[in-house]
């Protein structure tokens, strides 16, 4: 992400915590997993908002989109292929 997005020092940090928060959170949840990760990943993408430039945003949406793309090319030629309901919930 770092490279992708031509982070600065400072934003690198910012991010490398926010990343860090997200995945402790993950790490205390219990139950309902799917609905504490979209939760988490929520709040993540709001704490990125205010870290990113509109350039950086719109990039890294453009990312997380194309990611999302390639899961779901992947799952079509892949039918018989399961993904944890965690990683099927992953959009961060």
């Amino acid at each position: 992400m770092e490279r992708e997005l031509s982070l600065t020092k400072e934003q690198t940090q910012k991010v490398a915590a926010i990343v860090l928060e997200r995945f402790e959170a993950l790490q205390k949840s219990t139950n309902n997993k799917t609905k504490q990760l979209s939760a988490a990943n929520d709040v993540a993408v709001k704490k990125l908002n205010t870290v990113l430039t509109t350039q950086q945003l719109t990039l890294y949406n453009q990312v997380r989109s194309e990611s999302k793309k390639q899961k779901d090319e992947f799952l079509k030629k892949n039918p018989t292929y399961k993904f944890s309901n965690e990683d099927k919930e992953l959009d961060f």
